[in-house]
C-alpha cells in the first residue's frame, strides 16, 4: 500500500508525536493528547518569543481578562467557547484559512462583557 502524501504544519505534528510518546509511556489517550497540546503550545510560545513575535502580555490579554472577569466562573465555563467564536479573528474558511493570521478586535472583545 502506497503512503498517502499530506501537507501539515509543524504544530499538529508535534502535538501528535508528543501524544504518541505519552501514550507509549502509559498515559491514556485523553491525557496523552492534553500533554501533546501542552508541549506544542509551549514550543510555539518559546519560538514566538525567540522570533520577537510574542512579547509580554499586552492589550489583547487585558481585554480577555476584562471579559472573563465579567462572568461568574461557572457561567464562564458554559459560555467561554461561544464567546471565543464571536471575537476570534476572521480568516478564510476551510483549508485556505489554516494558519492564516487575523486582527483581534479589542472593542468587540470588551463589548461582550454584557
Amino acid at each position: 500500500m502506497a503512503d498517502t502524501i499530506i501537507e501539515v504544519n509543524r504544530a499538529p505534528m508535534l502535538t501528535l508525536w508528543a501524544a504518541v510518546v505519552a501514550e507509549r509511556q502509559g498515559y491514556d489517550r485523553d491525557a496523552a493528547l492534553a500533554l501533546g497540546k501542552a508541549v506544542a503550545g509551549l514550543n510555539a510560545q518559546s519560538k514566538g518569543r525567540s522570533l520577537g513575535i510574542f512579547g509580554p502580555p499586552k492589550a489583547v490579554e487585558g481585554a480577555m481578562k476584562e471579559l472573563a472577569g465579567a462572568f461568574e466562573p461557572e457561567k464562564l465555563a458554559d459560555c467561554a467557547y461561544g464567546l471565543y467564536e464571536r471575537f476570534r479573528p476572521q480568516i478564510a474558511s476551510g483549508r485556505r484559512g489554516w494558519g492564516q493570521k487575523g486582527e483581534p478586535d479589542l472593542a468587540l472583545i470588551r463589548s461582550l462583557k454584557g
